[in-house]
Formats: C-alpha cells, structure tokens, sequence
C-alpha cells in the first residue's frame, strides 16, 4: 500500500505541516470525540487507524510525555511497521 499522495494542510498532524503519517494509534479509553475526529481524519487522507490497548496516561508516558495523549501518528514507515508489529493494536 502507498503512502497517501495528498498532503495535510494544518498544523498539528504529526507535528508538523505536510508530514502525512503513515499510521495512526489511538489509546483505548480516548473520548469518543476524539475518537470520531481522529477516525474522519484517517478516512479521508486514507491512513490506516489502530486502536492500542494502552490508555491515555500510559500513551503519554510511552511516547515521554508528561500529560495524557489519545492518539499518536506516526510519520516513519519502518517505525511504524514496527509498532503494528509489537504492540497490542485491535
């Protein structure tokens, strides 16, 4: 599967400005609008969406944040491979 040729135009997606992930990994008790958003978002840049079986705190901390994170995506290819491959996605 290919990489989505459509760039994001707004701050805030993966960080920086035109950098389309090529995952997206939403912590298990993320708010359900969080969760409709971050699922819109994925549908129509087509980027695979995984569901982790880590909570929000457990997130931040995994990715050395000090706060809760619900969903991270993942601008890497081979780092994301990896993640689908060891961690519990649904």
């Amino acid at each position: 599967r290919k990489h989505p040729a459509r760039r994001i135009r707004h701050r805030g997606s993966a960080g920086r400005p035109g950098r389309c992930p090529y995952a997206v990994f939403c912590a298990l008790d993320a708010s359900e609008g969080t969760k409709k958003r971050i699922r819109n978002f994925c549908k129509y840049y087509e980027i695979p969406l995984y569901a982790l079986s880590l909570g929000v705190d457990a997130l931040g901390k995994a990715v050395g944040k000090s706060g809760a994170v619900a969903c991270i995506g993942v601008t890497d290819e081979g780092l994301a491979a990896a993640v689908r491959a060891k961690a519990s996605v649904n």
